[in-house]
């Protein structure tokens, strides 16, 4: 029983990896190894007794999970059209959370090591990407990506520059976090630090450029405190260098102005009304449509397919219920990455701005189904509670490792 469970441990290691490698690149195959890896793990499970004692750690993050499951289950079984599969789709990517530490939580090094070479061919598909804004060739579909003035949008392999952004913005904070705790060689770490921070500026993703400077701000205030205020000041920097740009300026002045963003505030304002007609269990997922039929306010829409905020479609999905789940899901996740915080201070930090980032970035963009940057979140905070679950002894290896 134990050779079969050392190999479902070791097949789904190496299933790990190749989902980490294909994370900033390829959304079909980040599937088949994320498949493949869970398959390990419940391999591991039914095989290997103890296994389940290594996610007593995470006992209170799977409540969560359960309970948006149930109020999913619960929205989807009371809404006029049931869509079960949309549950699949929108929370399978939450299989990261524990997968990592099932099969690799006992070997830190791997953990560190899988996201450092995630890291090293993100960077890759950034270079690309900023290549990107010049040529404006979209290798994967063909012809060229979406545009901003007189240049293009860098989209990396994604198709689409919200997506690429919400990827990008949490490869910046990994990176930045490296920089900032002195991480490993100092000029590399600045050196991709400034590549990603440059490929997210010129996905012209506002929502996501917010996230970066919540998250970038997360980092500055919890760093050693006699190193804050060079960091802030950095941040300042970046953002007057950036500022310089006209395009850069003019897309993000424009969130001053909300009569350029009427397609957002309508389907906020519908929404909403929409909410407060049902606010207990929500619609289930997949009924957007129909919320619209019903609740669509007149006014101009250049996009119907969800509300642009994860918070309004979670309400939509699943009510109060849905809510109140994922908002303790959320608040144990970010308990649970204090622990360990002295021994893997780069990564778990890292992930406490990513979980940072995505709340704030939530409030203007849906997230929640949007893979491509789902994958890249729970791929990092999965390792990173692994890291923190205290299945290591005293003599692991350094972070430096």
């Amino acid at each position: 029983m134990n050779r079969v469970a050392n190999a479902a441990r070791l097949t789904g290691a190496g299933a790990l990896i190749f989902l980490g490698l294909c994370l900033p690149a390829s959304l079909a195959f980040s599937s088949l190894g994320l498949g493949l890896a869970a398959l390990c793990a419940v391999v591991v499970l039914v095989t290997d007794r103890n296994a389940w004692a290594s996610l007593f750690p995470l006992r209170w993050i799977a409540l969560g999970l359960a309970l948006w499951i149930a109020s999913y289950l619960l929205s989807t079984a009371l809404s006029e059209q049931a869509h079960w599969k949309k549950i699949v789709d929108e929370l399978w990517t939450r299989l990261l959370l524990f997968v990592p530490l099932i099969l690799i939580g006992s070997k830190p090094q791997w953990l560190r090591r899988n996201l450092l070479w995630m890291l090293y061919l993100a960077a890759l598909v950034a270079l690309f990407a900023i290549s990107q804004h010049f040529h404006g060739r979209d290798v994967w579909r063909g012809g060229f990506v979406g545009h901003y003035g007189e240049l293009y949008q860098s989209v990396g392999f994604f198709g689409h520059h919200l997506s690429y952004g919400g990827h990008v913005m949490l490869m910046s904070l990994l990176a930045l976090s490296c920089v900032w705790h002195r991480f490993a060689s100092l000029p590399l770490w600045l050196s991709l630090s400034l590549i990603f921070v440059v490929a997210l500026v010129w996905t012209f993703s506002r929502s996501s450029q917010l996230g970066f400077l919540a998250g970038g701000c997360y980092l500055a205030l919890f760093s050693p405190f006699g190193r804050r205020r060079w960091k802030f000041l950095g941040f300042v920097a970046v953002l007057a260098v950036a500022m310089l740009l006209p395009d850069v300026r003019e897309r993000s002045l424009s969130l001053l102005d909300v009569t350029q963003e009427p397609t957002r505030l309508n389907l906020w304002r519908s929404s909403i009304d929409a909410f407060l007609a049902r606010p207990l269990v929500g619609y289930g997922p997949g009924n957007f449509a129909l919320i619209l039929r019903d609740f669509r306010i007149t006014g101009f829409y250049d996009s119907t397919s969800h509300a642009h905020s994860d918070y309004l479609m979670l309400a939509l999905n699943g009510g109060l219920f849905t809510l109140c789940a994922f908002a303790f899901m959320m608040a144990t996740i970010y308990r649970r990455l204090g622990v360990g915080l002295e021994r893997d201070v780069v990564w778990l930090r890292a992930a406490k701005a990513c979980w940072v980032a995505i709340l704030v970035a939530g409030v203007f963009q849906f997230y929640q189904a949007d893979d491509e940057v789902e994958f890249a979140l729970f791929y990092i905070l999965g390792h990173a509670l692994a890291l923190g679950a205290g299945l290591s002894t005293a003599s692991e290896e350094s972070p430096a490792a």
